[in-house]
């Protein structure tokens, strides 16, 4: 079992990773970056990098999921309120609760999720997220190894 430089597992700094962001919230938030950042500035583990990032991007992902279906009953209400200058309007009322059920479901899947990686990275194990894996594949690259060539590392199963 590969160690960080902490001294501690590999697998355990990703399970704590995906622990800070089960917290959620400014903490979580601030936690995660912590650790994302000392795991891309000091480790060398590019299974551990990646898993690290991966948790990051799935926090953001919900984050944005999130705030984009708590700005719908804003946008329905700018749109009632202009209507309103003109002596009409209209209401939506399922909308509230239909928003509601949408942001539950929502941290419901994101807790799962969180709690599914923290198990899985004690064993270093594999959990793939589709949306998020393509997102990652996309944006991070790893370290260059001294040869020149890239050193690709996969979270999924090949």
């Amino acid at each position: 079992m590969q160690k960080t430089k902490l001294g501690i597992s590999v697998g355990f700094l990703s399970a704590i990773a995906a622990v800070a962001a089960l917290l959620g919230g400014s903490v979580g938030f601030f936690v995660g970056i912590v650790i994302m950042g000392y795991v891309l500035l000091f480790e060398e583990n590019e299974w551990l990098r990646k898993s690290v990032v991966k948790i990051f991007a799935i926090m953001v992902v919900f984050i944005l999921a999130d705030s984009i279906v708590g700005f719908i009953p804003d946008i329905i209400s700018v749109i009632s309120s202009f209507f309103g200058i003109f002596g009409g309007g209209f209401s939506l009322p399922l909308l509230p609760g239909l928003v509601s059920f949408v942001r539950t479901a929502l941290a419901v899947i994101e807790k799962f999720l969180f709690v599914v990686m923290a198990l899985k990275s004690l064993t270093q194990g594999l959990f793939n997220v589709p949306i998020v894996d393509s997102i990652v594949e996309k944006h991070y690259e790893g370290k260059v190894a001294e040869n020149g060539s890239d050193s690709n590392v996969s979270l999924t199963k090949d």
